[in-house]
Formats: C-alpha cells, sequence, structure tokens
C-alpha cells in the first residue's frame, strides 16, 4: 500500500469473495494513514467503476489485489466492451 499510496490522489478499495481478504475498512485506514483519501465499495465491479469516474478522462486507474479479482474485473470490463480487452 506505501507503494500504491506514493502515487495515489484517490483510493478506492473492495473485497472479494474470499474467506482470507483484507476488509476493505482496514484497508482504508491504511491508506488515510498515508494521506490518501479511499473510498470503500463493497461490490468490487462497481468500485472498479466508481474509480473510472472519480479518474476522469485524463486519470489512471490501477486494479491491485489478487489474480481473482484481477480477472473478475478483467471479464466484467470486457462484457460490457466498454473498453477493449487488450487495455484492460
Amino acid at each position: 500500500i506505501e507503494l500504491a499510496a506514493s502515487v495515489a490522489q484517490k483510493a478506492v478499495v473492495t473485497r472479494v469473495d474470499m474467506p482470507r481478504c483484507c476488509p476493505p475498512e482496514k484497508l482504508s485506514e491504511v491508506f488515510s494513514r498515508q494521506g490518501v483519501e479511499a473510498a470503500v465499495v463493497f461490490n468490487c465491479i462497481e468500485a472498479v467503476q466508481t474509480a473510472i469516474d472519480m479518474a476522469g478522462s485524463q486519470g489512471v486507474v490501477c486494479v491491485c489485489g489478487s489474480l481473482y479479482l484481477a480477472g473478475k474485473v478483467r471479464k466484467a470490463m470486457a462484457e460490457q466492451q466498454q473498453y477493449p480487452c487488450d487495455s484492460v
């Protein structure tokens, strides 16, 4: 989180349906201690959309976490056909 916080202006934290995942509220607290405002969005697909909306047309969204999360997000974005698969 320290590395992400060193370049992020804002963060959106979420959770996946896995028993070992860190609660998003805890992740938000860690970002806050690093000086980064973090929004908690419990649905991971909605979290990515929130991040895209927050970033605007000139911003960047980076999805970090498990391969399970990355795969779920990539699949959802490709299905929406909002973003080409090679850019997701």
